[in-house]
């Protein structure tokens, strides 16, 4: 339909502008400059809840704000009005004749005469009461989402801390179950070192006693005495360590002291001091570059025996036997290193076997084939590493690598 047929239609029913006005779906108003309301529609009347007598010409705005909203007017609406001329989307909350409040929104602006005069103020006003309760709505609903936003957060860290939780006490758990392995490694080891260790002495011990019925100068046969006092003192005294060991029920770690790569190896010097002064092996050392290390006194002194024994025994008996103890510092941990001249062995041959269990690779009366897989196993339960380089003929060299330290 155009324009003009639509004025004629609403011009044909008579179309009540005042009643158009009245009806408006917001408020209006005309005031003085100085506020008083002069002129309002009846939507505007309806939401002050007065009587129109008692508002034309006898109320201002102000008359209907609540005691907050009549500071604001006062300080910032009428400012700002004639400051610009017009203000827009102002909250204010009307309080009606019986007290009842509801909000509205307030545009106004200041028409002014030919000489730029405020002449009139001319406002609308609309009710947001719905728009409130939307808003209302809404920010409960989004206190709702942040309440629930929380709650997953908190039972998501919550989660998360069990989760560690769990992490940590499987951690706890594998620490719990090397360390029972290790326990049950060093309980074996416990029992092969009392046989192992006891028998170099033990052998020792025989040896001296033949030289002793077979010498028949008195000097000798008390060297010989003075010997197996010795022995007989170092073995009192690796019996003691063993069932102090023994009783141990902490980790290992509280049970290592520091030690003397000399002194250790003075020790054992004389456990097999028979033996050497049998074979009139030559024992030489160089600890110069790490004299010392924190270890388990025990394994040490077994760990050295063991090798110093093995040398001996699988000497070369077409010449003297030497062997070498030193010490070098690699990788920030600490390597012992046994040289000797001995047999050797075939390491293409054994080399995967070398520290296996009863594997022996020489014939001889004495192999067990205990004593390379003891030492390992001592070693790798702290923490360390052993290898072997040899030759067939010309000898070898045990080296190990403890663990480093912290």
């Amino acid at each position: 339909m155009s324009l003009k047929k639509l004025k004629e239609e609403l011009l044909y029913n008579r179309l009540d502008y005042k009643e158009l006005y009245n009806l408006s779906p917001c408020g209006y108003f005309i005031a003085t400059p100085k506020g008083v309301i002069i002129e309002a529609n009846q939507r505007f009347i309806d939401f002050t809840g007065y009587e129109e007598t008692e508002v034309m010409g006898e109320k201002r705005l102000i008359d209907f704000l609540s005691l907050g909203n009549k500071m604001y007017y006062e300080t910032h609406f009428l400012p700002q009005l004639y400051y610009k001329g017009e203000v827009s989307e102002i909250n204010f909350e009307i309080v009606k004749k019986n007290n009842d409040k509801i909000p509205v929104l307030v545009n106004a602006v200041i028409v002014n005469d030919k000489d730029g005069e405020a002449k009139f103020m001319q406002a609308t006003v609309f009710n947001i009461s719905q728009r409130k309760s939307y808003e209302k709505e809404l920010l409960l609903a989004k206190q709702k989402a942040d309440d629930l936003s929380k709650e997953l957060l908190s039972k998501n860290k919550a989660l998360k801390s069990h989760t560690a939780l769990i992490l940590s006490q499987k951690k706890e758990l594998e620490i719990l179950n090397r360390h029972l392995e290790t326990k049950n490694k060093q309980l074996s080891d416990f029992a092969h070192i009392v046989s192992h260790n006891l028998r170099s002495p033990v052998f020792n011990l025989q040896t001296l006693l033949d030289f002793y019925n077979e010498s028949v100068n008195a000097e000798d046969k008390q060297e010989v005495v003075t010997n197996i006092r010795e022995v007989a003192n170092e073995m009192h005294i690796t019996l003691n360590e063993l069932v102090d060991a023994l009783k141990i029920q902490e980790e290992f770690r509280k049970t290592e002291d520091v030690l003397s790569f000399e002194a250790i190896l003075k020790t054992i010097i004389v456990m097999v001091s028979g033996t050497v002064k049998a074979t009139q092996a030559k024992i030489t050392s160089n600890f110069s570059n790490a004299p010392q290390i924190t270890y388990s006194s025990v394994y040490l002194k077994s760990a050295m025996l063991n090798l110093l024994t093995n040398a001996l025994k699988y000497r070369a008996l077409e010449r003297t036997p030497e062997v070498h103890f030193s010490t070098v510092i690699k990788d920030g941990c600490i390597v012992l290193s046994v040289r000797d001249n001995g047999m050797g062995i075939d390491m293409k041959k054994h080399r995967n076997a070398l520290f296996g269990f009863n594997k022996t690779f020489h014939e001889h009366p004495d192999s067990k084939g205990l004593g390379l897989y003891m030492t390992r196993l001592q070693i790798e339960a702290l923490g360390g590493k052993i290898s072997a380089e040899s030759e067939v003929g010309l000898g070898s060299t045990f080296s190990i690598r403890f663990k480093a330290a912290l």
